[in-house]
C-alpha cells in the first residue's frame, strides 16, 4: 500500500459527548477526512464529561490550527485543545470513564 493510500485512508473518530437538558448524550463514529486534510482534532473539558472530536475541515478556524501546528495541546478556560494526524488518534477524551456526579460546571464545547 502506497503512503498516499495510507493517508487518504485516515479516519479520526468524529462526534460530540455531553448533558443536554441533564441527560447525558454520546455520539461518535469513524469518519473519513476530506482529502488534504491532515489534523485529527479533539477537545474535551477536565471531567471529560464534554467531548468533541473531529477531522480538520476547510473552515477550521486559525486558533485552532495554530495549535495543531505548534505540535502541542492547549489548555485553555478548562478546555483541552489536541490535534493528530493518525487515525483514530482523537479519542483520548472517550477513554477516560464518565464521573457518575455531576456536581459542579460543565462547559459545551462547540465544534472546532
Amino acid at each position: 500500500m502506497s503512503r498516499a493510500q495510507k493517508k487518504k485512508e485516515k479516519k479520526p473518530v468524529a462526534g460530540t459527548r455531553g448533558y443536554i437538558l441533564g441527560n447525558l448524550t454520546e455520539h461518535f463514529i469513524e469518519e473519513q477526512c476530506d482529502d488534504g486534510m491532515r489534523w485529527c482534532i479533539e477537545s474535551y473539558d477536565t471531567s471529560r464529561t464534554t467531548v468533541t472530536a473531529s477531522c480538520q475541515r476547510l473552515g477550521t478556524g486559525r486558533k485552532t490550527m495554530d495549535i495543531c501546528e505548534s505540535g502541542k495541546e492547549s489548555l485553555e478556560s478548562g478546555v483541552t485543545i489536541r490535534c493528530c494526524d493518525t487515525t483514530l488518534c482523537n479519542d483520548h477524551g472517550l477513554k477516560s470513564p464518565i464521573p457518575s456526579n455531576r456536581n459542579g460546571t460543565f462547559i459545551i464545547v462547540a465544534s472546532i
